[in-house]
């Protein structure tokens, strides 16, 4: 029997993709995504219940439960049924039985308890008070994805005294040299056409940047309920605009690598906010300057990196200002790649919580 479980509760493409590269375990899932291919799906990685999973968990000598964060709080029921049952299963392991975890989650609190900034101040504070008690009994390393997260988590009461690191979450940096020449002034959005990807937020920020430029040019990629509404937008000036609609993967890279910045002007909603973005991660790995608000996880990375990362406060004019200095002043292609790490952080991160500390080493001997 392996001596870790993996948790993932709603299984994707690159949870697949990525399973080879991480530390053995057996490995479990409750959903499958909607775009997943099923026949990548390894034998060994199996869907449950909640109830076939406490039973799981209950029967293990795993030394190591891999578990989902604890902040994606339509789960956070489930989440305490697990560890606990893991914990209390082998109640004189207790602290040889370790929960790990990769947290993105970089909203605050009270956003993701009501999805307001209307929750009660005493309410937030037990909430925080009752999380940090919780996951300094449960937790014995936790790895963050991006400082925006760590920030978050930190909010709870001694949650900073959990072993942790922070692993930016990036992709590895490309072994090819071959960069795509980039074409001047021209700027790829690659996202969802929603509201909260900044649909409507780069629509009035760009007409600044065509009168500032007039070489300019918006390639917008992506379908979504305010597509109908982009393709419009994009006809009324079609010089300096285009919309591509939704596009293979492939096929969007290739549009993506010729670009020379890449936009991704997310703002929160609800209980959502942008926690790292993946269309970042492209631009990065195609070498392209990102502008982008400071809502992701990634914005302080990338702001001491040079790309433009704009206050949402501000917003459009911010957008605007961001974009000129981007198409005016864009990074060296090579200078972006090389600042990506030689490991994707994912792995990384999974490879150190998966690791046992000393402490947990010297027990077992």
């Amino acid at each position: 029997m392996s001596s870790r479980i993996r948790i993932i509760p709603e299984l994707r493409n690159y949870h697949v993709a990525s399973l080879s590269e991480m530390a053995p375990a057996a490995t479990y899932y409750f959903l499958k995504k909607y775009d997943l291919d099923t026949s990548t799906i390894p034998s060994t990685v199996n869907q449950v219940s909640l109830k076939q999973l406490l039973g799981i968990v209950a029967r293990s000598d795993a030394s190591v439960l891999e578990i989902w964060e604890p902040l994606w709080m339509r789960l956070l029921h489930k989440h305490i049924a697990v560890s606990l049952v893991y914990k209390l299963s082998r109640p004189l392991k207790w602290r040889r039985r370790e929960v790990v975890s990769y947290a993105m989650e970089n909203n605050d609190i009270p956003l993701l308890m009501t999805g307001s900034n209307k929750t009660p101040a005493a309410v937030s504070a037990f909430f925080r008070f009752a999380l940090g008690a919780y996951l300094r009994a449960i937790y014995s390393r936790i790895a963050y994805a991006s400082e925006g997260a760590q920030i978050s988590y930190f909010t709870a009461p001694g949650v900073s005294k959990i072993q942790h690191r922070l692993f930016e979450n990036l992709p590895q940096r490309p072994t090819a040299n071959d960069v795509a020449e980039h074409t001047a002034l021209h700027v790829v959005l690659l996202a969802r056409m929603e509201v909260r990807k900044g649909t409507d937020i780069i629509m009035a920020a760009w007409p600044a940047v065509e009168r500032a430029l007039p070489g300019a040019h918006l390639s917008a990629i992506g379908g979504g309920p305010e597509s109908a509404q982009m393709q419009q937008w994009c006809a009324e000036a079609e010089s300096s605009r285009s919309y591509l609609g939704e596009m293979a993967h492939a096929d969007a890279m290739r549009v993506v690598a010729t670009a020379s910045v890449l936009v991704l002007p997310s703002i929160r909603e609800g209980r959502w906010r942008e926690q790292i973005g993946l269309p970042i991660h492209e631009g990065l790995l195609a070498g392209l300057t990102i502008v982008t608000t400071d809502e992701t996880g990634l914005a302080d990375w990338l702001n001491a990196r040079g790309h433009s990362v704009v206050a949402t406060d501000r917003l459009p004019e911010s957008l605007s200002d961001g974009l000129l200095l981007g198409l005016q002043h864009p990074l060296a292609p090579h200078e972006v790649i090389d600042s990506l790490p030689l490991e994707e952080a994912r792995i990384a991160a999974n490879h150190w919580l998966n690791s046992y500390s000393k402490e947990n080493a010297n027990a077992d001997e």
